[in-house]
């Protein structure tokens, strides 16, 4: 799908035309003892098959309850179902047990753009840009949200940090039209 511009409020964070350019990033793999139902849920989870990797997560919640990595996958893979109430659950899980979650923030942060809430999506995705500065898909998101709401110099400081971050990045070539249209 090629576009001249990215999407503003209505597709602020349009899972579709996301999935359409590459998705929002998943929360970065790290090592751990995760069970094999979290692992294969977020396999699934890569491999876009979000239905299956639902179905996989709801049960490895259900074992491994405390796992607050699984609530984010699950949160993220709902929300590409557009199941964005059920998503937010999952993301609130995912805080309640890791109240410095940067994924579940940026996971609100989406959940709130999707359904039009501008101002909630923006404070929630500043909050995770604060717990992790490196989260180049929070600077992404959060760049378009102040493109939307009018603010061009937070948009540029974002969208030129998410460049800096994933210089290669298929919304990459959009972004750096948009900031140059910006300057």
């Amino acid at each position: 799908m090629k576009t001249t511009a990215l999407p503003v409020l209505a597709g602020l964070f349009g899972l579709v035309s996301a999935c359409a350019r590459g998705e929002p990033a998943p929360p970065p793999k790290l090592e751990s003892s995760l069970g094999d139902e979290v692992d294969r849920g977020i396999e699934l989870y890569e491999k876009r098959q979000y239905a299956e990797a639902v179905t996989v997560l709801e049960r490895a919640v259900q074992t491994s309850e405390g796992d607050s990595r699984a609530w984010e996958y699950l949160g993220l893979a709902r929300l590409q179902l557009n199941r964005v109430d059920e998503s937010r659950n999952a993301f609130q899980r995912a805080l309640e047990l890791d109240e410095h979650s940067a994924n579940a923030y940026f996971g609100l942060g989406l959940a709130d753009g999707h359904s039009g809430e501008l101002q909630e999506s923006i404070q929630k995705l500043k909050r995770a840009v604060e717990l992790d500065p490196s989260h180049a898909y929070a600077h992404y998101h959060l760049g378009l949200a102040y493109n939307a709401a009018g603010k061009p110099d937070l948009t540029l400081l974002h969208l030129n940090r998410f460049l800096e971050l994933a210089p290669e990045a298929p919304e990459a070539g959009q972004v750096r039209d948009l900031v140059s249209r910006l300057r």
